[in-house]
């Protein structure tokens, strides 16, 4: 996840790394890839990063891990696709067949599966290919849309076809949880580490510089991930300040990749 966060009178971009048992916040003047790769976490991470879907993912320096996009963001902007009436059959079944993906997935993992079986992966699949079928097939034809006010498509139109696009492009990281149970459905543990940064732009309106942001992301990541592991944020911050010295997770656990 990467959001925005005021530092003095401009924009710095809040860098997201987060699991069950660690959180890592980072800020960096850029958003995109080259900030990701100077911040070294991702770059040579050979599991399954869940992520919104940013072009910046889709590169070169991080095609050794795998990739799924957060179900939580699509069923939102589907929601959103949904409000047009034109649009509204194919959205609503694409987002009930997501849902149900995600229950199949759930299931799977609760009766100790690493994958949803293949009679009811299967199916969702198949019916995931015939909803976009349906999808373009409703849309203008001649290819993708025209920029905005150059006539022929409606800005529902060209919403739908950039979604059905990307899902298309995108299956295997859409339904990575039906071959994979331990991927989430969402990206939720890592929108939940930045909410206190939010909360901060919202009460005092920026950093006043560029150490203070730095310092407020460091003890932020140091509190959540000692509170993944049974912490209090007290003891936590006490410990700072007394030859005991800082708490550190144990980096060894098991594999997730």
């Amino acid at each position: 996840m990467v959001p925005s966060s005021r530092v003095k009178v401009g924009l710095g971009w809040v860098h997201t790394v987060a699991s069950p048992e660690f959180t890592y916040l980072a800020l960096h003047d850029k958003r995109g890839i080259d900030a990701i790769v100077d911040i070294g976490v991702l770059s040579d991470y050979t599991g399954t990063i869940v992520h919104d879907g940013l072009a910046s993912y889709d590169c070169e320096e991080l095609s050794a891990a795998r990739h799924a996009q957060c179900g939580a963001h699509l069923v939102r902007s589907l929601d959103d696709l949904a409000d047009h009436r034109s649009q509204t059959p194919w959205a609503s079944a694409m987002k009930a067949l997501l849902l149900g993906a995600k229950a199949a997935s759930e299931e799977a993992a609760a009766a100790g599966l690493s994958s949803v079986p293949d009679a009811i992966a299967a199916p969702i699949a198949k019916r995931y290919n015939e909803i976009l079928d349906q999808a373009f097939a409703w849309l203008p034809a001649g290819g993708p849309p025209r920029r905005k006010h150059r006539g022929g498509w409606t800005n529902a139109e060209r919403e739908a076809w950039n979604l059905a696009t990307r899902l298309r492009r995108h299956e295997d990281q859409v339904l990575r949880l039906l071959v994979d149970t331990r991927v989430p459905f969402t990206n939720n543990e890592a929108e939940r580490s930045f909410r206190m940064c939010k909360l901060h732009d919202k009460i005092s309106g920026h950093f006043r510089n560029r150490a203070h942001a730095e310092a407020f992301l460091a003890v932020r990541s140091y509190l959540q991930t000692g509170a993944k592991h049974g912490r209090n944020a007290l003891e936590l911050l006490t410990r700072l300040w007394t030859p005991t010295g800082a708490w550190l997770p144990n980096v060894t656990g098991s594999d997730t990749s």
